[in-house]
């Protein structure tokens, strides 16, 4: 068994009460001598501190969740890096959930949280129910990566952090028409089944309708934000027989999955089909060719949800929306 903070103010020659402002960083008023005497005493004693204890005095476990689709995808990782490491510098501690993109575990995973006594949930929108009445009024609620609204009474009781992805879509999508295309084919998830009129497809709509192309519902491919799904949308065009010169992709993953399924057939990119990602993920700039896309930032977005959410946790600060910004990386894929 580990030193107690007891033991630890009798061999320091001070109040249990100075050990423990101490050691939970409440020193403001404590001699420097003290603290540092009473820091190496418990070092060297391997002190652990009783997180339940703590808990059942302050009525909080400094413990966040997070839900989140699939922790495989590069980008979910960045985001789940940001909020792991802002909550550790406040003291906190992170629990996850991986639904699988599975929208049906959405509930199952926020109530395993709800169980495990976290003070506070993240959720990722992706897979999300329409209906947010599900989610806790008990315990602050921030969504990360997605800007929804459903009209539902938890809505007004839950914070955001999210960048415009149907603003970002629009633009990417200018991009190829700038660069000569006329039959854009568009590849996505639609994991909500029922699209939210912010999904980024209709970014995709709206810079085709401003440039006076055609819009091809055969050239829109659904799936999963995965590389299966760029795969096989890119294998079902060419089986098909339809013509495209560009792939308009809802996340990077997806576009791997397209250039491969490209590659495959022997059609060069960009010179025969343009192809764009979203995300930014690490390794698409070492794609040859280099992957074109949008970078959106998530490691800061986990930060700002993790720092939202603490805040309100502490100090009761109002949980708010926060967007923040994307930028467009054209490399050598459009």
């Amino acid at each position: 068994m580990g030193i107690t903070v007891k033991e630890i103010a009798a061999l320091a020659n001070c109040s249990p009460t100075t050990v423990s402002k101490v050691l939970n960083n409440r020193n403001m008023n404590i001699s420097e001598p003290t603290k540092n005497k009473i820091l190496a005493i418990a070092a060297e004693h391997n002190y652990i501190p009783n997180v339940m204890a703590q808990s059942l005095r302050s009525q909080r476990t400094n413990t966040l969740g997070f839900v989140l689709p699939d922790i495989t995808n590069p980008y979910y990782a960045k985001i789940t890096r940001g909020i792991e490491d802002a909550a550790q510098k406040r003291g906190f501690s992170v629990v996850f959930s991986d639904t699988d993109n599975k929208p049906e575990r959405v509930r199952a995973a926020a109530n395993f949280l709800i169980s495990r006594m976290v003070d506070g949930i993240i959720l990722d929108q992706i897979g999300l129910p329409d209906n947010l009445d599900f989610l806790p009024k008990s315990i602050p609620v921030v969504i990360v990566d997605r800007l929804v609204h459903d009209g539902s009474e938890s809505e007004r009781q839950i914070g955001r952090v999210y960048s415009d992805t149907q603003d970002a879509i629009y633009h990417i999508t200018k991009l190829h028409i700038q660069a000569g295309s006329r039959k854009l084919a568009f590849i996505s998830s639609n994991a909500y089944e029922t699209l939210s009129p912010f999904d980024r497809y209709y970014g995709y709509v709206r810079a085709l309708k401003e440039t006076g192309l055609e819009l091809d519902e055969q050239l829109v491919h659904w799936g999963r934000y995965d590389i299966e799904t760029g795969s096989e949308g890119v294998e079902r065009f060419l089986q098909a027989g339809l013509e495209f010169d560009s792939v308009v992709c809802g996340n990077d993953m997806i576009a791997v999955g397209a250039m491969a399924a490209l590659k495959d057939q022997g059609i060069r990119v960009p010179e025969d089909v343009r192809v764009s990602g979203a995300g930014d993920i690490s390794f698409v700039k070492y794609l040859t060719p280099a992957m074109t896309t949008v970078a959106q930032f998530s490691y800061e977005m986990g930060e700002a949800a993790a720092n939202m959410l603490i805040d309100k946790i502490l100090e009761d600060i109002p949980l708010c929306s926060q967007k923040l910004d994307y930028q467009l990386l054209r490399r050598e894929s459009v």
